[in-house]
């Protein structure tokens, strides 16, 4: 439904996967090629009337904060996600 479409999935997952690309290769090509192909996941969503400009944006800015926040840093740190024993839930470990 158009009243239940904040924030875009789709454009955050593909900014937290362009982040933590672009945080682990050196490569100068590697940041324009996985933000654009990025930030056309947002413009697709708007295109195709799933999501209005201001889910994309704030979609696209959770991921890049999701990105930065679980991605490993070339220092070592970063953070991981994994499921409790049994299913009760999700932990949260942070290295720094």
């Amino acid at each position: 439904s158009a009243r239940l479409s904040f924030s875009s999935g789709h454009t955050a997952l593909a900014f937290s996967v362009a982040t933590a690309f672009t945080g682990e290769y050196d490569e100068p090509w590697v940041a324009p090629l996985a933000y654009g192909l990025a930030a056309l996941t947002g413009f697709a969503r708007v295109d195709v009337n799933a999501h209005w400009a201001s889910d994309v944006l704030f979609g696209g800015a959770l991921g890049y904060a999701a990105g930065r926040a679980l991605a490993p840093s070339r220092s070592g740190g970063g953070a991981a996600v994994a499921p409790l024993p049994g299913g009760s839930g999700l932990v949260v470990v942070a290295g720094f």
